[in-house]
């Protein structure tokens, strides 16, 4: 297993090499990638030219945070039917936020799916767990008064959650 794809080492996506004749011999140099990146960023908020940024592995995120990018966009709204688009507003302060996750959290109708998604682990954990709380939801269900109740008392904290936001 020695020649296995599983002990290789990677090589980077990118991949920059010099070809330096020194002394009668052919040496490769591989050069570090770097990038300029050429954009108004600065929310036209002022009018003298912007100062180079430097930006490194090390200091991204304070870079990020001191120029807060937002990204505004209408998208189609998949979580409400009643709807064909919506407004997303995205802002940027760390390297993290442009995770999927991240990104699902600061759209108000994902993060309330997100939450019920969550309520709907918790409940499932305590099902299995406790008796008397699956008797109790069996009830419900058995009952169609009861169940509806409970389907408007969902609905009036959905509404309300919404409101939130």
């Amino acid at each position: 297993m020695s020649n296995s794809f599983q002990t290789e080492i990677p090589r980077a996506r990118v991949n920059i090499t010099l070809d330096l004749h020194t002394e009668g011999a052919l040496r490769k140099q591989e050069l570090p990638l770097k990038l300029m990146v050429l954009g108004d960023f600065s929310h036209r908020q002022s009018s003298k030219p912007p100062e180079p940024i430097r930006v490194s592995k090390h200091n991204f995120n304070d870079v990020l945070r001191e120029l807060a990018p937002q990204l505004r966009l209408t998208v189609p709204n998949f979580c409400n039917r009643e709807q064909s688009d919506m407004a997303v507003a995205l802002t940027f302060q760390e390297r993290q936020d442009f995770h999927p996750d991240d990104i699902a959290l600061q759209v108000p109708a994902m993060r309330r799916l997100i939450a019920m998604r969550n309520l709907l682990k918790e409940l499932k954990a305590n099902l299995i767990d406790d008796r008397e709380l699956r008797q109790r939801l069996q009830r419900i269900i058995d009952e169609p008064e009861q169940l509806q109740v409970l389907q408007k008392q969902l609905e009036e904290l959905s509404e309300e959650d919404g409101n939130n936001d």
